[in-house]
């Protein structure tokens, strides 16, 4: 029996809209690795001070809470055995015929993607002693919906839309220290990064699931996104509590789990 693709299968029950995202964009264009923000851009009132070394560093510190999320939904049979993924195989390897082949592809891709991310950013001087992390405590007790921010799917998209601001952040960071370099390598991870959100509403059956023409700024500094994931690294600060710890995936194991599905 051939496998069934999201795109055959009902949308998911509606549930409430989301909610209290920032309002705002950022122009990233082909001339941003050696732009600067001009006067009346998005924050340009507030000069930035985070180091360069800090922001590499908060840039990978954000790059493995996703790791741990991405490897704990691919590895947690109440995630991974919903239909819009591996169904009732619970084994993203071997996706049952009332799963989904393509979703779990790419969200092994996009664990394959963190994962490189994170090895870039260490080959660029970045360091993190991150290695546990937390999560709203019942995240991983369902695939959910992304407008409700304590499942899978709301988790994975208000991550992504921080990390996407985050990285906005440091783009800008880098250009202003006239890192053209960094901002230019900053610039290329960000596109997965914004894919990544885009294919939490796929599997949601969220229309449309590419819903934005500028992605938020919310972070004037990379230090202001520090904060803002500060949460996942300590537990404290989800309302309803969070998970136990969850340790940083081994290498060999994330390679177990994204199978046929790495990325270039």
């Amino acid at each position: 029996m051939a496998t069934t693709d999201h795109a055959s299968q009902p949308p998911l029950p509606l549930a409430p809209s989301r909610r209290g995202l920032l309002q705002g964009g950022a122009l990233v264009g082909a001339g941003l690795a050696a732009a600067v923000l001009r006067p009346g851009a998005a924050h340009a009132a507030t000069p930035c001070t985070t180091s360069i070394e800090a922001s590499l560093d908060t840039l990978l510190a954000a790059e493995r809470i996703s790791m741990a999320l991405y490897y704990t939904a691919l590895t947690t049979r109440a995630v991974v055995g919903h239909p819009y993924l591996a169904g009732t195989s619970e084994d993203p390897n071997h996706v049952a015929s009332n799963g989904s082949r393509v979703n779990v592809a790419c969200l092994q891709a996009a664990l394959d993607q963190e994962r490189q991310h994170a090895a870039i950013l260490t080959q660029h001087g970045a360091h993190s002693t991150a290695a546990q992390f937390y999560f709203p405590a019942s995240t991983f007790a369902g695939l959910g919906y992304t407008s409700l921010p304590t499942t899978f799917l709301g988790v994975l998209d208000h991550l992504e839309t921080a990390v996407i601001g985050l990285y906005l952040s440091a783009i800008s960071r880098f250009a202003m220290a006239k890192r053209a370099d960094l901002a230019l390598l900053a610039t290329r991870m960000l596109g997965p990064e914004c894919q990544h959100r885009a294919i939490g509403r796929v599997i949601a059956g969220d229309t449309p699931a590419n819903n934005m023409a500028l992605q938020i700024s919310q972070f004037s500094c990379p230090d202001d996104a520090a904060t803002a994931i500060a949460r996942y690294l300590t537990g404290h600060g989800f309302e309803n509590g969070a998970t136990s710890p969850i340790a940083l995936p081994k290498d060999a194991a994330m390679t177990a789990i994204i199978g046929k599905n790495s990325s270039r």
